[in-house]
């Protein structure tokens, strides 16, 4: 059930942290996955933030590598600060905002 919506890319980071539970399971499919390593590998980012290896390496992230990861989605995507980055090639780009959109979605959140 959506409880909030959003502006494409425009979710405030206060309002998925308050919908993110504690821990976050994920299974993702092999493009995803592949998608998710190259974000994840980033190491800390310019907000300082990074994702927990331990999490990421079972997909069941905690909410801080969960937000780092949904900020992430979009500044690589087409959408987001780093979309002239060459780390994703264009479908990465395109899969990267719906993988985004996917995980707010499950948290109540829909972006349009």
């Amino acid at each position: 059930m959506v409880k909030y919506r959003f502006s494409c890319g425009m979710t405030p980071e206060k309002v998925i942290e308050k919908m993110l539970p504690e821990s976050y399971s994920m299974r993702l499919n092999s493009s995803d996955y592949t998608l998710f390593a190259k974000i994840v590998n980033l190491g800390i980012d310019s907000r300082l933030q990074a994702i927990s290896a331990d999490s990421a390496a079972n997909q069941n992230l905690d909410k801080q590598s969960m937000i780092c990861l949904i900020n992430r989605l979009l500044d690589y995507s087409d959408f987001g600060e780093n979309c002239d980055s060459d780390l994703l090639d264009s479908d990465e780009k395109f899969n990267a905002f719906d993988l985004r959109s996917c995980i707010l979605e499950t948290i109540g959140i829909e972006e349009i």
